[in-house]
């Protein structure tokens, strides 16, 4: 489902838990669901913007030598190419702000299920006890608890994912809140 006022998809819509290859199979029946998702992934290329305050958390976890991965059900290949348009994945002039990328066709499943991200860490070379998962979704929270990781941090606001606020450790409204302090 899709919410046309807002311009975004539903918070339990298929498109924002399943992976791409489920994806296609929930379409197939009605229309070309290998052509659509990839129409769509270029639109989304064409259009791509970083989340608030996202480039700068980066640039300071890069910066204090914290590596970070991106562990998504989209597809590497359009994954890249988003990341890549950010200037996340570095150039000869920037180095990367993600180290690693691990996708629901990189060979480790789909989220909810663990295997993506304990590849993105072992990617990263960190233990799971030494991993924090941020994510918007209930398949990120829920990846994030079954690989064991440190902590599990919500991000995003009330209206889109605060219903999931039960799964997280944390929750914040948006990433500039790891740019501040610990409250005391």
């Amino acid at each position: 489902g899709f919410d046309g006022a807002a311009g975004e998809p539903l918070p339990e819509a298929p498109v924002v838990h399943m992976g791409n290859s489920e994806l296609i199979e929930l379409l197939t029946p009605h229309t070309d669901g290998r052509a659509l998702l990839d129409a769509a992934a270029a639109k989304v290329v064409a259009h791509v913007t970083p989340a608030a305050h996202a480039s700068e958390l980066l640039r300071a976890l890069r910066d204090a030598d914290i590596p970070c991965a991106v562990a998504t059900n989209d597809e590497d290949r359009s994954t890249r190419e988003q990341l890549g348009a950010l200037g996340w994945l570095g150039s000869e002039h920037e180095p990367a702000l993600i180290s690693a990328v691990r996708c629901c066709d990189s060979g480790h499943g789909a989220k909810p299920e663990p295997g993506m991200v304990l590849s993105a860490a072992a990617a990263l070379g960190a233990a799971p006890s030494r991993v924090a998962m941020v994510g918007d979704s209930a398949a990120d929270l829920v990846a994030g608890r079954r690989a064991g990781f440190a902590a599990v941090i919500l991000v995003g606001p009330e209206a889109s994912v605060g219903r999931h606020e039960g799964l997280a450790d944390v929750w914040i409204r948006d990433l500039g809140r790891l740019l501040q302090p610990p409250a005391e």
